[in-house]
């Protein structure tokens, strides 16, 4: 399973990926990649080494396309989650996530089809020229994360209708979650005519443990709670899609006729 992670203001996006992928729901193998054109921050935050990280995984995806390419280039965070680091500069980063929207088609497609491991691609701000778009159009879920305010509604509102086209387009399922407080779920998701999937909560401690500087269990936080709820959601839907996209073939093989 592939998921994107991205923003269009807010800077959240590391941390929900980060948070999903800790509390990720099932026994599936769970790496996260920092494709940030910008540049990431977790390498820094958690003291990695420079490699492996993205920059190496771009240069070996280019010929290597099954999936544990993905694993061979992670690293390890405290409590075990696999995390492919960004370099921390722009430059080198955004030519990594150039490299793997242009080149690892294949790479994304076997990680989609994947039952025993799930990707979690952090794309950071999907700004309308952004390499990550690539990334988020081979991906089964997208998530779209905003803080629930007045200033990211209307940016959320001016983009929105492209995004959502985009998703469609790709047979990308686009899931709105809002981080942090402000307005009512109910209340962004009327204004902008989106259903929200889930509000995840302000929650400095896991914040704290997520960038490195605090010390505790996650799994003891209300955002690890609510990325579980998340995760298993979206594990669902995943489920619940795939089920359906091999019931014509099912009827195929048995040789038998939809009933219209």
């Amino acid at each position: 399973m592939l998921v994107t992670v991205g923003s269009i203001k807010s800077g959240s996006a590391t941390t929900t990926a980060l948070a999903l992928g800790a509390t990720w729901p099932g026994d599936a193998t769970v790496v996260v990649v920092e494709a940030d054109p910008s540049g990431g921050d977790v390498a820094s935050l958690f003291g990695l080494e420079r490699e492996p990280s993205l920059v190496s995984l771009s240069a070996a995806a280019r010929a290597r396309h099954e999936v544990g390419v993905l694993t061979e280039h992670a690293q390890a965070l405290p409590g075990g989650l696999r995390v492919v680091a960004a370099p921390p500069g722009a430059e080198q980063a955004s030519g990594a996530v150039g490299l793997l929207g242009r080149d690892a088609g294949p790479l994304w497609k076997a990680a989609a089809a994947a039952e025993d491991l799930v990707v979690i691609v952090d794309v950071g701000r999907l700004d309308p020229g952004s390499l990550a778009h690539a990334l988020v159009a081979a991906a089964d879920a997208a998530l779209l994360v905003a803080r629930p305010t007045l200033n990211e509604a209307h940016a959320l509102a001016a983009r929105l209708d492209g995004l959502i086209g985009a998703a469609e387009a790709a047979g990308t399922r686009l899931h709105l979650v809002l981080h942090g407080e402000g307005y009512p779920a109910e209340q962004v998701s009327a204004s902008l005519a989106f259903p929200v999937t889930a509000h995840l909560p302000h929650d400095a401690k896991a914040a704290a443990i997520l960038s490195g500087a605090g010390r505790g269990e996650l799994r003891r936080t209300a955002l690890a709670g609510a990325a579980h709820r998340l995760g298993t959601a979206l594990l669902a839907e995943h489920t619940a899609a795939q089920a359906d996209a091999a019931t014509p073939e099912m009827t195929q093989v048995l040789g038998m006729e939809e009933v219209a």
